[in-house]
């Protein structure tokens, strides 16, 4: 970097998202059907057949989507937060490569809701931006998981090899030029 980094840090992260980077870091755990019953309040049969159809424990953001809308109208504001959430790290901090699908075992982030400030949410964007990208530098990946927002603010990344013309990719964010 020419600033003198070699990488995004934590002071990076925690300066461009505004995450605490200190905290609890949380190791993941499979989730069970009950989790999902429990916690975003939808019936046994209705859980057995997402995950079916996700082919793994899955929630399809458009699905949390749904929910999210249903318990609001409802005022099920337990339910209601906890699906947003999960939309949130699932498309931002904790991106996969689908872009449409999160983790089931987020939900477990979320079980006590007073819980989730205790989290370091920076470092876990970060490690996670990190892994996406040792597998981004393999030939044969084509797509970049995690939060590659965090690689704008670093504007020679990508420019080895290219004739870079600002005028010609103006208005783009870096990470997507």
């Amino acid at each position: 970097m020419p600033f003198g980094e070699m990488s995004i840090t934590l002071d990076d992260v925690s300066c461009i998202l505004h995450l605490p980077i200190r905290g609890v870091f949380w190791s993941p755990q499979d989730v069970t059907k009950e989790v999902v019953v429990d916690y975003l309040g939808v019936s046994q049969g209705e859980a057995q057949s997402h995950v079916r159809s996700c082919r793994g424990s899955y929630y399809k953001l458009e699905w949390l989507y749904d929910l999210f809308v249903q318990h609001r109208a409802a005022s099920s504001w337990a339910y209601v937060t906890r699906a947003y959430l999960l939309m949130l790290v699932g498309s931002i901090i904790f991106a996969d490569k689908t872009f449409t699908l999160v983790e089931a075992r987020y939900l477990l982030l979320f079980t006590d809701l007073n819980r989730c400030s205790r989290y370091s949410w920076g470092a876990a964007a970060l490690v996670t931006l990190h892994r996406y990208l040792g597998d981004a530098s393999m030939f044969s990946c084509k797509q970049l998981g995690g939060y590659p927002t965090l690689l704008q603010y670093f504007p020679t990344i990508g420019k080895r090899w290219e004739k870079w013309k600002p005028a010609d990719n103006y208005g783009l964010p870096r990470a997507m030029r």
